[in-house]
């Protein structure tokens, strides 16, 4: 089964929009402020045919990749075709989120000279795939990541442990009084301690 959402993520990347702009992007192709309803899209919710035509004008979508939307698997073509380095994509990802200041320390770390972060970010230079356990605790993943099959710089969720303690804890907050005193029972027997 084609997984339409995740082809719809593949092309707002590969034309270069930012990540926190997907959700944005999809409203403004929907022509309305339904974020919640972006979001179920990119994540989900199967477009309605007039939603689709929207996306397809306003991405905008040439007619091959129209089709490949919801007909092909389009991460795997790109594989088989060799237009996509998954390991090198998800590290991309990950030196993104990396400050100016700290490229040093995350190039001591992983064992490379620091001229190679500028070589990486042009692609001129590939990292080196035997550097993938050292990454993941640098930016401290969890171990049961894959760096060459998981599509974590095409994924809307949280990805290193801090994020996701940060989406729990905004998330949470965000829950109105009514929620909160409905759903206490449950945290308190969830985050009791061992």
């Amino acid at each position: 089964m084609i997984d339409w959402s995740l082809n719809l993520r593949y092309l707002l990347w590969k034309k270069d929009i930012p990540q926190d702009n997907w959700v944005k992007k999809i409203v403004e192709c929907l022509n309305s402020d339904n974020y919640q309803r972006a979001e179920k899209i990119l994540r989900e919710l199967k477009p309605s045919v007039q939603e689709l035509e929207n996306i397809k004008k306003n991405i905008p979508l040439t007619e091959d990749e129209y089709m490949g939307l919801m007909n092909i698997d389009l991460i795997e073509l790109a594989k088989v075709e060799q237009d996509l380095d998954v390991w090198q994509e998800n590290f991309l990802f990950l030196l993104e989120k990396i400050s100016s200041g700290e490229k040093g320390k995350f190039t001591a770390y992983i064992n490379a000279d620091i001229s190679n972060f500028s070589k990486w970010k042009k692609k001129t230079q590939k990292p080196a795939r035997n550097k993938q356990t050292i990454v993941k605790k640098y930016f401290n993943l969890s171990s049961d990541i894959n760096l060459e099959q998981d599509l974590l710089f095409l994924s809307l969720d949280p990805i290193s442990i801090e994020e996701k303690r940060q989406w729990i804890c905004n998330s949470v907050n965000n829950l109105n009084s009514n929620t909160i005193q409905e759903l206490f029972p449950a945290f308190k027997r969830l985050l009791k301690d061992p």
